[in-house]
């Protein structure tokens, strides 16, 4: 914290002593002034606290969603597809046959689920 920051809350957060001298050594306008900065000083520092927990709440659903990401292309990756299922998507649609895999993982491995898939769109 800074050496300010140390004269006007103390090491404890609370008003230093002072803080509370020069207070009682104001006048009322004087106070109401500084009353206006202490309480914009407040907010900003409401405000941040806002910001730091709406930048964590983004990092944890970025972090979950990345995870869910990962778990997906695991679970695509242990579905067995057969060769010959992919050469014939390949042979039919003329499509690559990193493609043609793709398709066939997201239909478990099966053909006749990916060819209906591939002809309805």
């Amino acid at each position: 914290t800074s050496g300010l920051s140390n004269w006007f809350w103390g090491t404890k957060g609370v008003l230093s002593s002072s803080f509370k001298l020069f207070i009682s050594q104001m006048t009322g306008k004087q106070a109401q002034d500084l009353d206006k900065v202490t309480d914009f000083h407040e907010e900003l520092e409401g405000d941040a606290a806002i910001y730091q927990a709406a930048m964590k709440s983004l990092d944890q659903n970025e972090a979950l969603e990345r995870a869910s990401k990962e778990e997906a292309l695991r679970q695509l990756a242990a579905v067995k597809v057969k060769p010959e299922d992919v050469d014939v998507i390949v042979k039919q649609f003329e499509i690559p046959q990193d493609k043609a895999d793709h398709l066939l993982r997201l239909q478990k491995g099966d053909l006749e689920a990916t060819l209906r898939d591939l002809l309805s769109s």
